[in-house]
């Protein structure tokens, strides 16, 4: 599974018990995995964009551009994730 098909910021299921009327009550909560990382990684790129207030793209070229920048971070960080990074000898003199 790729980072960005992730969630963000899941939420686990819960589960709470109250005692009423009835006697005891156990109520659950489902959990939700909410949006996913790449869902939200664009959205912090478009609130950089919008920051910028010289930027005079229309807002389909802020959307392409906000998933192009959002897919080449995922991309490097699925190689990262994978150990498949390796870095010439020319770029890290390591």
């Amino acid at each position: 599974m790729s980072v960005g098909d992730r969630p963000a910021f899941p939420v686990p299921q819960l589960g709470d018990s109250m005692f009423g009327e009835g006697g005891l009550t156990t109520y659950q909560y489902p959990g939700s995995s909410g949006m996913t990382y790449r869902q939200w990684l664009v959205g912090q790129v478009l609130c950089g964009m919008w920051g910028d207030p010289e930027l005079a793209w229309t807002r389909d070229q802020m959307a392409e551009q906000a998933l192009d920048q959002a897919d080449a971070v995922i991309k490097w960080m699925d190689i990262e994730e994978q150990g498949a990074r390796k870095l010439s000898s020319t770029t890290d003199p390591r």
